[in-house]
């Protein structure tokens, strides 16, 4: 203890010579209650040093977030067979029908810059709950839209909103690659191609040879990974 006290002594010292903020400690999780951790980092931070502290990954965060990052591909991957379909349905011209493709690209577009600013503003799990709820919504959207124009409209924000899912995602994994180890470097980016380019419009075609497209956009709904309450927050759980 005696050994403990001197070295928050000598980072606080630290503080007044160098200016609040110029010195960093890292505090290693689990070694004490939670309680006691937060109450160090709070007193250190009150006397000018920054604190951090490494929160170990549960044991099942890679696979979990494997599993969120293929359940989106998924979605995608059956969304983009069954809007193009759908847009048909609806009397839509060809060129129409390119224009609600390219809306959802736009959309990505324009926001994925905003979007990584929100993730660093806000977090990743904040973020990843956001654009999740988001295209949720926007699919359902997609059921009531009157005629294509419509759809260019819904698909320009499912685009947007897209765009935060994957940088929350993409940011979470980086961010825990160091403890996954660089060799899963490719396995986010793998998981997420599977289910879009292969899984998805594979699903998708057997989706529309029994069910309406109503029916098969409240699949795509379900299939979001923001859907399931308790695996979100980008895959990763702590504990």
């Amino acid at each position: 203890m005696a050994a403990a006290a001197g070295s928050i002594d000598a980072l606080v010292y630290a503080a007044k010579v160098f200016g609040r903020g110029n010195v960093r400690s890292n505090l290693v999780a689990g070694i004490e209650p939670k309680k006691r951790t937060l109450e160090g980092l709070e007193y250190l931070a009150a006397e000018g040093v920054v604190g951090t502290s490494d929160v170990p990954l549960h044991r099942g965060a890679l696979p979990v977030f494997l599993l969120l990052s293929a359940g989106t591909g998924v979605a995608v991957g059956v969304l983009a067979l069954a809007l193009p379909l759908y847009a048909l349905a609806l009397s839509a011209t060809p060129s129409e029908v390119g224009l609600i493709r390219a809306a959802s690209g736009v959309g990505m577009l324009l926001s994925v810059i905003p979007a990584g600013f929100l993730v660093d503003r806000f977090g990743a799990q904040a973020m990843f709950h956001v654009g999740s709820v988001a295209v949720i919504l926007c699919v359902i959207g997609y059921r009531f839209a009157p005629g294509p124009l419509a759809l260019v409209g819904v698909a320009l924000f499912e685009g947007a909103f897209r765009s935060l899912e994957f940088n929350a995602l993409t940011a979470t994994f980086l961010q825990a690659l160091p403890r996954f180890g660089m060799k899963t470097v490719g396995w986010h980016k793998g998981a997420l191609s599977l289910g879009l380019s292969f899984v998805g419009p594979l699903l998708g075609g057997a989706l529309l040879g029994g069910l309406n497209f109503h029916a098969v956009f409240g699949v795509v709904a379900v299939l979001r990974p923001g859907s399931a309450h308790g695996q979100a927050g980008a895959g990763l759980r702590y504990g």
